[in-house]
Formats: structure tokens, sequence, C-alpha cells
């Protein structure tokens, strides 16, 4: 297979290209063969499980869209394609989901979080043995992740994986159980001074 590019108008023009001179004699590119047009030469092949023969699609997302948001165009998108462009024999097969990484991402996180609540409540409730102390310990998680979203929201950006997996507990309740231990302490100290035997 000989491939060329040209100022090349209709095959007539193709037959006509000179191969090679000899002896003052042209030969022609339709002396050596027959010219007619074809289609394109395939360049690759793609295979799915039993399918030898397939095409694959891939869609790219935006940087800094919402995925939930472009899958659920994407999948509308799809449905008014397979029922209004396609053949019948034909259809659109998804085999890579987005969705479900991102569903079983949000699913990790969101247990961790709660997990991560109800730890850090057993611990400080264990180690300051006050009911109180927990209680404002155990709220101060919930309002720094609203607080959080709320400034995610105002800056126009989405509460992602990125940002909800990146939350560390330790950094949110760091102040709160040391303002709220030194609190203690020093009520603490006042009662012992005032002889009152507790808080």
């Amino acid at each position: 297979m000989v491939r060329g590019i040209g100022l090349i108008n209709d095959t007539k023009e193709i037959e006509n290209i000179v191969v090679k001179n000899i002896n003052g004699t042209p030969i022609l590119v339709k002396h050596l063969a027959s010219v007619h047009e074809s289609s394109l030469p395939r360049l690759g092949q793609v295979g799915r499980m039993d399918e030898d023969d397939v095409v694959q699609g891939i869609v790219v997302m935006r940087k800094g869209e919402n995925p939930g948001e472009v899958i659920a165009a994407l999948k509308d998108k799809i449905a008014d394609i397979q029922a209004n462009a396609l053949p019948e024999d034909v259809q659109i097969v998804s085999f890579y989901d987005r969705e479900d990484l991102v569903d079983l991402a949000v699913h990790t996180v969101t247990h961790n979080l709660i997990e991560g609540i109800l730890l850090v409540t057993f611990i400080v409730l264990i180690f300051m043995a006050d009911w109180r102390t927990t209680v404002i310990v155990s709220i101060i998680i919930p309002l720094a992740l609203l607080f959080a979203f709320i400034c995610l929201r105002a800056m126009g950006m989405s509460a992602n994986l990125l940002s909800m997996g990146a939350i560390d507990f330790g950094i949110i309740i760091d102040g709160a159980v040391v303002m709220v231990e030194g609190l203690f302490v020093a009520l603490n100290k006042k009662s012992a001074r005032s002889g009152d035997a507790g808080l």
C-alpha cells in the first residue's frame, strides 16, 4: 500500500502520475495498478470481553466542572442518541462509569467522618470524664465542617473528593480540645480554692 498526500483532484490525475522514466518513456501509475476510491486505512482495533470489534469513546470533563452534573447530562445525551440516532442493533454500553467511583469515594469519606466524630467524642469523654466538655468538643466538628462548606460555596467551589478527603480531625478539634481543657483546669482550680467539691 502506497499512501501519498498532494494536490490531486480525482483518480484520473493519480493514474497519470509519472512513477519512472525509462529511455524517455514515462511509466504512469495506471500502467502499474488499478486506481479507485476506497475507505481510509484502519489504524487500530478495540475489543471487549468476547467481542472482537467494538467502537470505543471517551468523554473528557472540563476542568472545574461538577462531576455529578456532567454525568447526569451525559447519561441523558446517551439515551437521546440511543433512541434517535443509532440503528436498533447498535447500542452504547458504558464499561467505566465515574459515577460508581464518585459514589464509593463519597460513601468512604462519609463513613470516615462519622467514625471520626464518634471516636473523637469517645476519647474526649474517657480522658476528660465530663459530659459538658465532651459535648463542646464534639459540636466543634460539625460546626467546623459547616463553616468550611459555607466558605467553599461562597468561593464557588464544590465540596469535592479532595476537599472532603483532606479533612483532618486533628486540625479541626486541636484548638477546641486545648481551649476546653484549659478552661476545665482553670475552673477546677477555682472551684478547689473556693471549697466547691466539683464544677
